[in-house]
């Protein structure tokens, strides 16, 4: 947990999965791509690539913007004409937490104006 250090027996665990899903990565990457795991292994490692280089690596078909993944997405999926596209806006953490924390505080002041106010009245 983030509160005390880890184990050695949850650290051994914790490699244990890591390298099966990296292993997961490396068998995926190699049956979807015609490349031998070798090759992927030896190209993986955690590396971060440009469009071009990933291209030329063989890890990706084709390199373009937006539109042209839109347009791509929507010819392999057999969509004719102009496909509907529908964008979902989810705030930030940080957006959703400074929003809940002014709801709350102000729930919070203006209950306390409240009953402050109802305790005045009930004093009058």
């Amino acid at each position: 947990t983030g509160y005390r250090p880890m184990t050695e027996e949850e650290k051994k665990m914790l490699e244990s999965v890591v390298y099966e899903i990296y292993e997961q990565f490396i068998d995926e990457v190699a049956e979807n791509r015609n490349l031998s795991k070798e090759y992927v292994s030896s190209i993986a490692e955690g590396r971060v690539y440009t469009a071009r280089k990933a291209r030329e690596l063989r890890l990706v078909d084709e390199v373009g913007n937006r539109e042209f993944a839109l347009k791509k997405a929507a010819e392999l999926g057999g969509i004719e004409g102009e496909p509907k596209i529908v964008t979902y806006k989810r705030r930030a953490f940080f957006e959703d937490f400074i929003t809940t924390a002014f709801t709350r505080i102000g729930y919070g002041f203006a209950k306390a104006l409240l009953e402050r106010e109802t305790f005045y009245s009930f004093i009058s």
